[in-house]
């Protein structure tokens, strides 16, 4: 069973803009939901995810270092096998790295045409305390060759 948390509250994901039904963490570190509460459930049923929640600009930095975050995380992982945290781009704010260390091991995403070189590296440097497993492109635009493509698509 895995469990993707969203703990990205500076631009959430459309899943958490449009689940207004929902506390998300937010609602559970302010005490508005128990952890039972936020966890949503999709048609795979061994895939669930958490959103974010709505937190005031002011408050967010403070959260990635709020000792009940910690125990939630630790909570939803006595739960499911995996758990998946989804937080801001390193770069990009300073909650970002205390939000990555509270998970086991990091994967970095960079977004193929608009994540530079340097930057993957400068958001390598900024988390390389923490066990890193790699590198994952995405929105990457490969041309299959036409023989491949008609082989794959066949199957």
């Amino acid at each position: 069973r895995v469990c993707m948390v969203e703990l990205n509250w500076w631009w959430p994901s459309a899943m958490s803009l449009s689940n207004t039904l929902n506390a998300g963490l937010a609602g559970a570190l302010a005490g508005q939901a128990c952890v039972d509460d936020i966890i949503c459930h999709t048609s795979w049923e061994n895939l669930c995810y958490v959103t974010s929640g709505r937190i005031p600009k002011q408050e967010r930095p403070v959260m990635a270092r709020n000792p009940y975050l910690r125990q939630v995380i630790e909570e939803l992982s006595e739960r499911f096998d995996h758990i998946i945290l989804d937080i801001p781009a390193i770069l990009s704010t300073s909650d970002s790295v205390p939000l990555a260390s509270l998970g086991t091991a990091c994967c970095l995403v960079v977004s193929q045409g608009s994540t530079g070189v340097e930057d993957a590296r400068l958001a390598l440097d900024e988390i390389s305390h923490l066990p890193i497993l790699g590198v994952v492109m995405n929105r990457t635009n490969m041309a299959t060759p036409g023989p491949i493509y008609r082989l794959l698509s066949s199957r």
